[in-house]
């Protein structure tokens, strides 16, 4: 289930957008079910490639296996269910507590790199970071960022 990121850059984005789908899971749906909140918690960018802008950005809670099949419609404006088709990506792992800008794009580059190093080229379009633990959980936080290779 996702929502959009109002402002990718503006931390109250974030707040508001886990409200929403915090709500979508606590009740805030057709069936009024309460779904346990599962890891990872993912964030999808979209950028305009050749000017490097964000162009839009999302927040997704992943639904637990029994609500896959038939996950209950939201309620709350803003919040859609999405399914993504099966997919490989590449993905490099960061720990620590809320990284910086410049550690978030020092990876990425690693990443980008790394990918190239393979023969891999990877689709900068769209990418993702997911948080695996809960925020502010210090040092043993993990958080990782992924490409998807661009299909030839």
């Amino acid at each position: 289930v996702g929502t959009p990121l109002r402002d990718y850059e503006d931390p109250s984005s974030y707040t508001e957008s886990f409200w929403r789908l915090f709500n979508y899971i606590n009740g805030s749906n057709v069936d009024q079910a309460k779904i346990n909140m599962t890891v990872p918690v993912i964030y999808l960018f979209f950028m305009d490639v050749p000017t490097l802008k964000i162009t839009s950005s999302y927040m997704y809670f992943y639904l637990p296996a029994a609500f896959q099949g038939a996950p209950p419609q939201p309620t709350g404006e803003d919040v859609k269910l999405t399914t993504f088709a099966k997919q490989y990506v590449y993905s490099r792992a960061m720990g620590g507590n809320s990284p910086s800008k410049e550690q978030w794009r020092k990876n990425f580059e690693d990443l980008y790199q790394a990918m190239l190093m393979d023969g891999i080229v990877p689709d900068v379009s769209c990418f993702a970071t997911a948080g695996y633990t809960r925020p502010y959980f210090g040092r043993q936080r993990q958080e990782a960022m992924y490409f998807a290779p661009i299909k030839v």
